[in-house]
């Protein structure tokens, strides 16, 4: 049976990903989307993973090193804006507990917006935003703890 060769792929995940690279604001490495790439090199991570341009990238390349939950939930409905979840953010950091009911050492929080993405220390303070506003209106999709367990 002869290999077929073509330039473009055939399932709907590797066109997808065609697709995102074409896309993709990194004219370096098309392979990693500006702002996920800095957020992922905050945590050193950046490297460990081929592709980072969706927020499953950055939990899989984080998740490498550090323990990463999903934390939406813990913010509660009210909280829509990025504003919104930055006044709460020390709050929830104080409460995280690991799986085992363990105190942790809160490094931060993944914070996802419509097509961007930043990551805010435990108090609720910017770390890495390559795309700052001053008052920042965002509407939130998803927030991801990050955080390393006490020995």
């Amino acid at each position: 049976m002869a290999s077929t060769s073509t330039s473009t792929p055939t399932s709907y995940a590797g066109r997808l990903r065609a697709r995102r690279k074409a896309c993709s604001n990194n004219s370096t490495n098309p392979n990693q989307n500006v702002c996920v790439q800095r957020v992922a090199a905050y945590f050193g991570t950046s490297d460990d993973v081929r592709y980072l341009h969706t927020m499953s990238d950055l939990v899989t390349s984080v998740r490498k090193r550090y323990t990463v939950r999903s934390r939406m939930s813990a913010f509660g409905s009210s909280v829509r804006s990025v504003g919104a979840l930055r006044k709460k953010a020390a709050k929830v950091a104080a409460a995280a507990v690991s799986d085992t009911g363990a105190k942790v050492n809160v490094v931060g929080f993944i914070v996802g917006v419509p097509g961007h993405v930043l990551m805010l220390d435990a108090s609720g303070n910017t770390v890495v935003d390559t795309a700052p506003r001053k008052r920042d209106r965002r509407a939130v999709d998803g927030v991801y703890i990050v955080y390393r367990a006490r020995h």
